[in-house]
């Protein structure tokens, strides 16, 4: 009872309620709360609420500051129309937390995709499957940790997948992230430029002008219910804010971002602040998988089309949003000594080709027992 009177004092300190006059009385309507539940594993709370029909939803996501006040900083509160949940935390969550793929991988086994995300308040790991999120932007301020997040979702998605599931085009427009992927089976090449990206991307181009017949010849939706199917690709490009001024190379994204998804194409693109001027709005619109550290102040969030900002002096500490909702996450910490040491155990002897037909790249498998030797090994 003591709980939900807390509840309570929040709900009249913010003025989330439903008011209703009539010609001798004006009633006021407050969010009906279903249910209190003690989590002693987690040390937490959680208030589940629906909000009296006519009550406008934005009220409880506007005023979470009072949830704050009554709760302390550690909340979490999802919902989108009537019913909420809110989540209250009796500790903060961690803020150095090394990157283990023995701890990932269990998280990795159900998706054709998996993306490493961060670990959460309650101290799980978000693991989600690009194929349901669909394109995905990164952003955040230098020093957000930004490089350690790409580095963790590249690396987990390698270490999984086999070279015949995933397959990477990277552009490495900083000249500062991706040499540590060059030689891998998984890799279809660098590329730091944009006179040497472009012939890539217009390859890839192609490869789902194919693949969309291949559909319409199978009768399916997507390469995911064909038997033989080909890889899948991912477009990651760092920096991507660099190619603003290439408008071949940015119709090619954006037509990725329109039809690349049933063609088993994905961009994963990052910059600092994702506004639609600098990307288009077609292709802003499109990118509806996001993760944002750190931004230099609220108006750069709301930017990047966040809803609410991040702890601006955590390293790590991120918003994923997905379909509509956000939540908090510690990214792993990963350097690059580490990211080497797990990937280079996998790596070719020589250069590969040039790419020629996607379709045609059969690798072999490999595995695991030295990736996790060399990971235990520091």
């Amino acid at each position: 009872m003591k709980l939900r009177g807390s509840l309570m004092r929040a709900f009249k300190l913010g003025g989330i309620h439903k008011q209703t006059t009539t010609q001798s009385k004006t009633y006021t309507r407050y969010p009906k709360i279903h249910d209190v539940h003690i989590d002693e594993e987690n040390e937490a709370v959680r208030f589940t609420f629906t909000l009296p029909d006519g009550a406008n939803p934005d009220l409880v996501l506007k005023q979470e500051w009072v949830f704050k006040q009554c709760f302390g900083n550690n909340i979490e509160i999802d919902g989108k129309v009537k019913k909420f949940i809110l989540w209250c935390y009796s500790k903060d969550m961690e803020k150095d937390i090394p990157y283990e793929f023995k701890k990932i991988q269990p998280h990795c086994k159900d998706k054709i995709i998996p993306i490493m995300c961060g670990v959460d308040r309650s101290g799980k790991f978000n693991v989600k499957d690009m194929a349901e999120e669909h394109h995905m932007l990164l952003t955040g301020t230098t020093g957000s940790g930004k490089s350690s997040l790409i580095r963790g979702i590249l690396t987990s998605l390698i270490l999984h997948k086999s070279p015949n599931e995933v397959q990477f085009l990277l552009g490495d427009l900083k000249y500062s992230e991706f040499g540590i992927y060059k030689r891998l089976p998984h890799v279809m090449g660098v590329y730091m430029d944009a006179q040497s990206l472009l012939p890539q991307l217009q390859i890839i181009a192609k490869e789902m002008e194919r693949r969309g017949k291949l559909h319409d010849k199978m009768d399916v939706e997507s390469i995911y219910e064909l038997k033989d199917r080909p890889p899948t690709i991912i477009v990651c490009i760092d920096e991507v804010i660099l190619l603003k001024d290439k408008p071949k190379i940015m119709k090619i994204i954006e037509s990725i971002s329109c039809i690349g998804r049933s063609n088993g194409v994905y961009l994963m693109l990052s910059m600092q602040r994702g506004d639609a001027k600098s990307l288009g709005g077609q292709l802003k619109n499109n990118l509806t998988f996001r993760i944002s550290g750190k931004q230099s102040d609220e108006t750069n969030a709301k930017i990047s089309g966040l809803k609410q900002s991040v702890d601006l002096d955590t390293a790590g500490r991120m918003i994923l949003s997905t379909q509509g909702k956000e939540r908090v996450i510690q990214v792993p910490y990963m350097d690059k000594k580490k990211a080497k040491g797990l990937l280079d155990p996998l790596k070719l002897k020589q250069e590969k080709p040039e790419l020629e037909d996607v379709a045609d790249r059969k690798v072999n498998e490999f595995s695991l027992d030295e990736v996790f030797d060399s990971e235990s090994k520091g």
